[in-house]
């Protein structure tokens, strides 16, 4: 539960987001090239490990999937993809964190798959997949913004393609929720 502080502060950074938002997307292009990476790379394990019926499920629908994984780091929402699971807790200032976003992407593309609206489905799948990929750095599970955060993620951006040892083939980890 937020006090008055974190209410006060959460609305004055809303607002702040809303202003500087246009001149942000103006300047920076949000392009997600490693969520996609990872994405690929997760749909040839699936592949490579037998799961085909999966694979053939997902590869159908992957530019839905990559434009979920490229919203969900659009208009500020970064600023709820932490979550530090000792204090069960994401940024100062607002409830919404890591895990209670990829929770509702995830209950929204389970929603619109019942109704067979794939596309849908498969685009909030790529969104809670996104918030997924970003608890693995540790600045994301930590809650720690500016903890060398953009030096890691530049590491990263500057090294997937050609450190082969970023490519996994391991046996995919298979869980039945988010929690």
């Amino acid at each position: 539960m937020r006090n008055k502080l974190e209410n006060a502060y959460a609305k004055a950074l809303s607002g702040t987001f809303k202003v500087v938002n246009p001149i942000k997307k103006s300047v920076i292009n949000t392009n997600c090239e490693v969520h996609i990476f990872i994405q690929a790379n997760a749909l040839n394990i699936l592949k490579d490990c037998g799961y085909r019926d999966q694979y053939n499920l997902f590869n159908e629908f992957i530019p839905q999937i990559n434009k979920g994984l490229i919203w969900a780091d659009q208009d500020f929402k970064s600023y709820h993809h932490f979550y530090n699971p000792v204090v069960k807790r994401g940024k100062f200032g607002y409830e919404e964190n890591a895990m209670t976003v990829a929770k509702s992407y995830y209950n929204r593309a389970l929603k619109f798959f019942a109704t067979k609206n794939y596309e849908r489905s498969m685009f909030y799948f790529g969104a809670a997949c996104h918030i997924i990929q970003d608890l693995t750095i540790p600045q994301h599970a930590k809650g720690k913004l500016l903890d060398n955060h953009r030096q890691f993620e530049m590491y990263v951006k500057s090294n997937y393609r050609i450190q082969k040892r970023f490519v996994s083939h391991d046996l995919p980890i298979m869980l039945n929720s988010i929690d």
